[in-house]
């Protein structure tokens, strides 16, 4: 979908930024990593923005869609080397769901800024697990104190048993799509190559939430208190 050279420059622009800066939150960085996530990237001209609203990119969505399509969310996920942090197998609409979006038509444009191959903690998939509707998902705590939601060991094996599963390797510029209650995850990155993607979040038009501004505030205060009483725990 991009030049490869687009996708590596951009990356490179990135890591040449004041990482901490950017970081808004404790959930954006992790032990040994200034930035994790760099979250609502779509907007003005910079080098990321122009991949994470790439027209090409969204007229696919649209397409894959069957309606036109606009961006819900945009982040980067960095996992840089030997820190990077883990994303346990999960189901992206596990998110959305509890913030008002009723039907899960939301599409997830994966654009890899670099390599992505085996040894750099690559994504994880179980293709065509997105047909098995939204799962019953855990609350846990990662190694991070970060509170994630994840598919049980349960579903996974049963996935496993039924669609296998299937890592992803890919080059800088490639473009991977895919639906949001496809059950996806990917490991610490231990290794001494880093690794970063855009992921584009593209919803239709007709199916944005209606009132998610308040149960987007009502999702994150729930997660917000959990982090707290996990907090309180281990003090």
């Amino acid at each position: 979908i991009f030049e490869p050279k687009k996708a590596q420059e951009a990356a490179n622009w990135l890591r040449s930024q004041d990482l901490k800066k950017l970081a808004k939150t404790m959930m954006d960085r992790s032990p040994g990593d200034a930035l994790t996530k760099y979250q609502n990237i779509h907007h003005g001209d910079s080098q990321i923005a122009q991949i994470a609203a790439g027209p090409k990119m969204l007229k696919i969505a649209s397409q894959l869609a069957g309606d036109e399509v606009q961006i819900l969310s945009s982040i980067v996920n960095l996992k840089n080397a030997w820190y990077g942090r883990v994303d346990y197998y999960h189901q992206d609409y596990a998110h959305f769901e509890p913030r008002g979006y009723k039907q899960p038509t939301i599409i997830n444009c994966f654009a890899f800024l670099d390599a992505h191959t085996t040894n750099a903690a690559p994504l994880h998939i179980f293709p065509g697990s997105h047909k098995e509707g939204l799962l019953k998902h855990l609350s846990v705590f990662d190694v991070n104190g970060t509170h994630k939601l994840v598919v049980s060991p349960e579903d996974l094996n049963k996935s496993y048993k039924k669609y296998g599963h299937k890592v992803i390797e890919a080059e800088p510029g490639d473009v991977l799509f895919f639906h949001t209650l496809l059950i996806h995850g990917s490991g610490h990155n231990i290794s001494p190559n880093p690794r970063m993607i855009i992921l584009t979040q593209a919803i239709p038009k007709k199916d944005r939430s209606q009132d998610s501004l308040s149960k987007f505030k009502a999702f994150n205060l729930s997660r917000a208190k959990r982090g707290i009483k996990e907090a309180k725990k281990r003090y």
